[in-house]
């Protein structure tokens, strides 16, 4: 029998169709424990593997790469959950199970924004504006998690075999459809099919395997054969190539090891653990869209990778939720202005050095900032050697005192 997978938009039933389902079946239902289970294997936080998931993406994940080490975990437990047993899964993580395993049914429910907010309202005893609010954000938590894996919105019909607009049927109806085409003949479960599904999970305990080494490399196996796909070309290739087939051939089953690069990539200095120590961790706050950007990429030209922030709150919300190691603030913004920023940053993380970088200063915000606890104040137009060079004196401190955030 097939593997069933639902994924919904919120306030569409899915969660009595999915019980429904496994229920008619005779097959166990996964949905969150699949987070649970990830994160009690690997040691990780549930609501860490959530916020990758389901959360805002994360303006340092350049530098951290959570969202690519949760994945690798999650992938791999799913891919173990699907070799032996029939099962409904319900939730975004069915998006990773690849094309080529065909026994899977991918099914999708969905009804339109008037009759979700309708059943929201109703459901959490909250004002329809209030409702639309909340299924707005689910949607574009949604978009994100799909557009990233698939590049196709989330309600596109060719991700799936199924897509029920539940605005048109009780769940009973649906649960009934859903059994019926999960037991058709051309569902079942091939030796082709099979193999894909063991390849899936060799290909997830290589990326695993890969991650855990600090390379985030796309991953595929074809008949125990692994692919490994470079997404940049890099200097040094030959002797990370070697690495990475090293790495790969020390997991059971694989029999083989290719790596290729993406024929559509520039050439890049990747920062790997053979090719440079990783680069500092710099976050560039300020309103001036051009301005940034500009600044941001010089910044990469030096082997340096920023994550930018385009106004007090982004810079704020970053700071807590990855903490960089050395900030650039402007000071006039919008909202949240650079001192009050500056102020926060150093009452909360106070091993975030934070460079003041303004072409609106005077010498009593320079006081100031001096005494909120700024590392340096400098003035636009800045030379890009002079604030290379303060940005690494920034860091030789926080290496000095060993209060690095990473």
């Amino acid at each position: 029998m097939p593997i069933i997978t639902l994924f919904s938009g919120s306030y569409c039933g899915a969660d009595e169709v999915a019980r429904g389902v496994a229920r008619e079946m005779g097959y166990p239902l996964v949905a969150d424990d699949l987070v649970e289970k990830t994160a009690a294997q690997f040691g990780m936080t549930p609501e860490k593997i959530r916020r990758v998931l389901c959360g805002r993406r994360s303006l340092l994940n350049s530098f951290t790469r959570e969202r690519e080490r949760c994945l690798a975990c999650l992938r791999l437990t799913l891919a173990g959950l699907i070799q032996d047993s029939d099962l409904v899964y319900y939730g975004f993580a069915g998006h990773l199970i690849p094309r080529a395993i065909s026994h899977v049914l991918r099914v999708c429910l969905i009804a339109n924004r008037d009759w979700r907010i309708e059943a929201a309202r109703k459901a959490l005893g909250v004002s329809a504006r209030k409702a639309a609010r909340m299924i707005q954000a689910d949607d574009h938590a949604c978009y994100d998690w799909v557009f990233r894996l698939t590049m196709r919105k989330p309600w596109d019909p060719q991700l799936y075999d199924m897509v029920l607009p539940m605005q048109e049927r009780p769940p009973a109806d649906a649960i009934e459809r859903i059994c019926e085409h999960a037991r058709r003949p051309a569902l079942q479960p091939t030796e082709s099919s099979r193999q894909a599904a063991r390849d899936f999970l060799l290909a997830a305990e290589v990326n695993r395997r890969l991650v855990e080494q600090g390379y985030f490399f796309r991953v595929t196996s074809e008949n125990g054969r692994v692919l490994i796909t470079l997404d940049r070309e890099v200097f040094m290739r030959k002797r990370l190539e070697a690495k990475l087939r090293r790495l790969a051939s020390e997991v059971p089953g694989v029999l083989d090891v290719s790596v290729r690069v993406d024929a559509s990539v520039q050439m890049e200095t990747p920062f790997g653990p053979l090719e440079a120590e990783p680069p500092i961790k710099v976050l560039l706050v300020d309103d001036e869209r051009e301005f940034v950007e500009t600044l941001s990429d010089r910044l990469r030209a030096r082997e340096l990778q920023p994550a930018v922030a385009y106004d007090g709150e982004q810079a704020l919300e970053a700071v807590r939720r990855d903490e960089p190691e050395v900030m650039i603030l402007d000071l006039k913004m919008p909202g949240i202005d650079g001192m009050e920023v500056l102020r926060r940053i150093k009452r909360e993380r106070p091993a975030v050095e934070v460079i003041i970088l303004t072409g609106h200063g005077s010498e009593a915000d320079e006081r100031m900032a001096k005494e909120l606890g700024a590392f340096a104040y400098l003035e636009k137009p800045v030379d890009l050697a002079v604030l290379t060079r303060v940005m690494k004196e920034a860091h030789q401190k926080i290496q000095r005192s060993g209060k690095s955030g990473s």
